[in-house]
């Protein structure tokens, strides 16, 4: 049987599997034959046969004209559901290969400060330990969520939920955090303290997204309404 799985270091790279069976109930429900699927996805009739047959499995651009095709999401073929997602699956639903999410990663800060390469994002994306300069400083790590959030196109929290449920031996990853200014409210950092750290992790991406859309000035509170909401959901206290 012939593998479309690709190498890098002699480590398999992650690659999102369709279901055979659910790919042909697709295609038969869209009312394509094998060779127009073929023609919409820019493959052969053979190709598409071995992929309802399990033997090969499409590239993220490739997937991402099948979806289309087909008219369903890309987690209708591969099976994940929404909120169970892992990195590599946010990866594909953005429709990037290995090297190109790596290109445009090393376009950042923390992609530079991290080296990032094709075996690192691939071992980040497997469980595996992830070696080399920086990995094991937490500012640095922490930073490399919202990158990702960026180049993918979804909300940085989506990114920590797949980190942790790629990673789920690992603490989470925390944005580097600003001094407290002098005067801050002792109860502030008190309530702080008090959430365990994946409610850190939320309330503090959210206080960055409302920042980022909503610039403060001197007649607005921190918090937008929606912001407020949000923060109590993240806690886990009512929303009244």
């Amino acid at each position: 049987m012939k593998s479309s799985l690709q190498f890098y270091g002699g480590m398999p790279l992650p690659v999102r599997v369709i279901a055979p069976s659910r790919l042909a109930a697709l295609r038969e429900r869209a009312g394509l034959s094998k060779a127009e699927l073929a023609r919409r996805v820019g493959v052969s009739t053979r190709m598409v046969f071995f992929y309802e047959k399990g033997r090969h499995t499409p590239t993220p651009q490739r997937l991402q004209k099948m979806a289309a095709a087909l008219h369903c999401d890309v987690e209708e073929l591969t099976g994940v559901r929404r909120g169970e997602e892992g990195l590599v699956d946010l990866r594909f639903a953005a429709g990037l290969t290995l090297d190109q999410a790596v290109e445009l990663l090393r376009r950042t800060r923390v992609g530079r400060d991290l080296c990032l390469s094709a075996p690192r994002l691939s071992a980040l994306e497997q469980g595996r330990p992830v070696l080399g300069r920086n990995w094991r400083d937490r500012d640095v790590v922490g930073r490399l969520p919202t990158a990702l959030a960026k180049i993918y196109g979804v909300p940085v929290r989506m990114v920590v939920d797949a980190w942790m449920r790629t990673r789920p031996d690992e603490s989470a990853p925390v944005h580097p955090r600003r001094q407290p200014q002098r005067g801050s409210s002792d109860s502030a950092e008190a309530a702080w303290r008090s959430l365990n750290e994946r409610q850190q992790v939320y309330l503090g991406e959210i206080l960055r997204d409302e920042r980022m859309n909503f610039p403060r000035d001197a007649g607005h509170s921190l918090l937008t309404p929606r912001g407020r909401v949000l923060a109590r959901v993240a806690v886990g206290s009512p929303a009244g």
